[in-house]
């Protein structure tokens, strides 16, 4: 199966005779030449970019026998890069001191107990209940934290949710879907905030 021209993809680096190849690791694929020499090191995991049937060498990510670097060359295999270009950022640092207010308003809660269901060892927080005696009854609040307020339609940081569409996680780290200053700011539930 040929893999999409100017496309990056996670391989490993392996010998064939005078040649060595780009054999992807995470998505079944031909193995691919190098348009020039490559140094070889042995179980060598790279990022390369595949373009007119020849891969280009872009990233050393370590070694297929260490979990550590696996998991980053998984999330570099789903994301093709780790992060946000500085005007992404610029954008949601800008977002989160300019919120978004809906029509109608929205109804101030932060002065009740509320409680995060998500676990201590959480990577993110967006989740939260509260609760509240009224009358014979309790009324139960569910939290949800809402990026519609700060991600304005149109803009770059639109476009990077959109393509990203979640938050990545793999074993080792987690790749937000937002910029941190909105993903773990303005945006979390997180307690104590």
């Amino acid at each position: 199966m040929a893999r999409p021209a100017g496309s990056f993809h996670v391989a490993l680096l392996e010998k064939r005779g005078k040649f060595t190849v780009a054999r992807p690791i995470f998505e079944p694929g031909d193995q691919v030449s190098f348009d020039r020499k490559v140094r070889y090191q042995p179980e060598q995991i790279i990022l390369t970019e595949i373009r007119g049937g020849r891969a280009r060498f872009v990233k050393d990510l370590g070694r297929i026998d260490n979990a550590r670097d696996v998991c980053e060359a998984l999330a570099a295999e789903r994301l093709g890069r780790r992060g946000f270009s500085p005007k992404v950022e610029a954008e949601a640092e800008y977002a989160a001191s300019h919120p978004i207010d809906p029509p109608g308003g929205r109804r101030d809660l932060t002065g009740m107990p509320t409680f995060t269901v998500d676990p201590a060892t959480a990577r993110d927080f967006d989740d939260a209940v509260s609760a509240k005696r009224e009358g014979d009854g309790v009324r139960l609040w569910i939290h949800i934290a809402d990026v519609a307020a700060f991600v304005r339609p149109g803009t770059l940081l639109d476009d990077v949710a959109f393509e990203r569409a979640n938050s990545t996680y793999v074993p080792t780290s987690v790749e937000p879907m937002l910029p941190k200053s909105l993903s773990a700011g303005v945006c979390s539930l997180s307690p104590g905030d």
